[in-house]
């Protein structure tokens, strides 16, 4: 006997529209990757500014302060500013 899935209505909508916004997120984490990348850091750095920067374009103004000599407190005021 087979058994029929049925799908909630509420999460194929919910699904439908995360879309956008993954499609977004997928872009912007890309062109990160890529300035992080040619600005010669590395992996880690990336990942970590990924998950504790959260404070829109910071990020990428990070990568310029960063590679332009500022310290970290510097970042960590700017960002705060």
């Amino acid at each position: 006997m087979k058994t029929e899935r049925k799908t909630n209505p509420e999460l194929r909508r919910a699904l439908r529209d995360t879309v956008p916004v993954i499609a977004g997120y997928l872009v912007l984490g890309t062109g990160f990757g890529i300035i992080m990348q040619s600005s010669g850091l590395g992996l880690l750095p990336a990942f970590l500014m990924s998950l504790f920067i959260y404070a829109g374009s910071m990020q990428y103004a990070a990568v310029g302060l960063l590679t332009g000599g500022a310290s970290l407190l510097t970042v960590a005021l700017t960002t705060l500013a």
